[in-house]
Parts: structure tokens; C-alpha cells; sequence
């Protein structure tokens, strides 16, 4: 929600998608609410399972990173455009 209290849309995700890791990795609550349009499945990762797969992971560690940085490009391009 904005200032106004008004919602936002953000983005679309697709199958495979990962969200709500900004609130584990910056230690803070939620920066945004996800919203299905379709039916889907979701699989809930408690913070310590997901710790323990970036410890033993790198490539889990990679996605999460790569998901990131996608999201700050498509972002800083929303900015200049």
C-alpha cells in the first residue's frame, strides 16, 4: 500500500517464483503483500529451513541473490522510464 493507503501493483511472478526473502534476509517485516490472481501452490520455507538451505546450498544462495538483483533492475528501469 502507498501513503495513501491505496494498493500498488508491483509486479507478476511466474511458476517458480520466490518471494518474501527480503523480509528473512533484512531481518524485518514484509515490504509487500502477495496477491493471486490463479489458483496456485505455494510452499511456505520457515526462516531456519531456508537458512539451512543457503548454508548448504550455493545454488540456492545464487537464485535468491539473482531473484534480487532481477527485481532491482526491473525496478531502476520503472525509475529512469
Amino acid at each position: 500500500h502507498g501513503e495513501n493507503g491505496q494498493e500498488h501493483f508491483l509486479t507478476d511472478l511466474s511458476s517458480g517464483a520466490l518471494f518474501g526473502e527480503m523480509a528473512y534476509l533484512l531481518g524485518e517485516g514484509r515490504t509487500a503483500t502477495a496477491v493471486a490472481t490463479t489458483p496456485v501452490l505455494v510452499l511456505v520455507l520457515p526462516p531456519e529451513m531456508l537458512e539451512t538451505l543457503m548454508r548448504q546450498s550455493s545454488r540456492v544462495s545464487r537464485d535468491i541473490i539473482r531473484s534480487l538483483c532481477s527485481r532491482l533492475e526491473h525496478m531502476n528501469q520503472a525509475a529512469v522510464a
